[in-house]
């Protein structure tokens, strides 16, 4: 009984949901809150970032994001999600930016 409760801790801290896990995290966060009154939208637009611990990496800016929204038709955007892929404690990271608008 002992045993099993060990490896059950030792996976709820290696892994993670809602907070960062050691060996991965695959989550997925709003970057507001303030939804009151918040269109839906009718198109999705995705723009990834990949990461590695020796700082190769992509950043997004604001002419990233307003291509990517041309490329999908979009001229609004009404809001933003944030979704994460980080293995080993962040040593590889993949981060996505989910717009939503028209």
């Amino acid at each position: 009984m002992i045993r099993y409760c060990i490896i059950i801790l030792i996976m709820f801290f290696l892994t993670g949901c809602s907070s960062p896990g050691m060996l991965f995290t695959n989550i997925t966060l709003p970057y507001t809150t303030n939804f009151n009154n918040t269109p839906v939208g009718s198109k999705i637009c995705r723009i990834n970032a990949h990461q590695l611990k020796v700082r190769v990496s992509g950043e997004w800016g604001s002419k990233i994001i307003d291509n990517a929204m041309r490329e999908a038709g979009m001229t609004k955007c009404y809001y933003i999600d944030k979704k994460t892929l980080s293995i080993l404690r962040g040593t590889y990271r993949k981060s996505t930016l989910i717009l939503y608008g028209d």
